[in-house]
């Protein structure tokens, strides 16, 4: 009797097996690519909004400090870093670093797509702090005109935080729906052979 009740579990087992390889192989990578394009998408958003607000600080006249205090507003209010970045590369705001000694932005890739008046997205190690980050930046349009661009960052760090704790959140997951997988195979094994008894 305990070889037929194997005959009858042996065949469940195997395609939860082949389930869980599948998932196993693919769900770490569709967990990074999730996780990164909702970072992404939230970080252009907000990129887009600090633009559509911050016209005044590219005109003429406008004051260092008054530029780098909304930066900081800005930065408080998002959780992210800030940059304000004029048509010609020159920064003129940053949430946390004197602009003044901050190289010229033109070259970078999310801001030179900007500049062209597209929204631009990158990841690489910041030119200024030497940490990953991750970089969305929108332009700030002038009657049709691309006047500068509203550059925000986050540090690559807290994308993969966020990941780890979806993977750990996805395993327990995975590990109650094995379980009740093997119990609901078991009972139906049980109550399929239970009549050949």
């Amino acid at each position: 009797m305990r070889s037929l009740r194997w005959r009858f579990i042996f065949p469940y087992i195997a395609i939860l097996a082949l389930i869980l390889a599948g998932l196993a192989y693919d769900l770490p990578r569709q967990l990074r690519e999730y996780t990164l394009g909702f970072w992404r998408e939230n970080l252009l958003a907000e990129a887009r909004l600090v633009a559509g607000q911050s016209l005044d600080l590219f005109q003429a006249g406008s004051v260092e400090g008054q530029n780098t205090s909304a930066a900081q507003e800005y930065a408080r209010l998002l959780g992210v870093r800030v940059t304000l970045i004029r048509a010609d590369g020159v920064v003129i705001a940053d949430s946390e670093a004197d602009p003044q000694s901050m190289d010229n932005h033109a070259s970078r890739p999310e801001v030179r797509t900007a500049l062209q008046g597209q929204e631009g997205v990158d990841e690489r190690p910041s030119g200024t702090t030497g940490a990953e980050m991750l970089y969305a930046a929108s332009p700030v349009m002038d009657a049709g005109r691309v006047v500068g661009v509203a550059r925000l960052s986050v540090p690559l760090s807290n994308v993969r935080a966020q990941l780890a704790s979806i993977q750990r959140s996805s395993v327990g997951f995975v590990v109650l729906v094995i379980a009740l997988a093997v119990a609901l195979t078991l009972l139906l094994t049980e109550f399929t052979i239970r009549p050949l008894r």
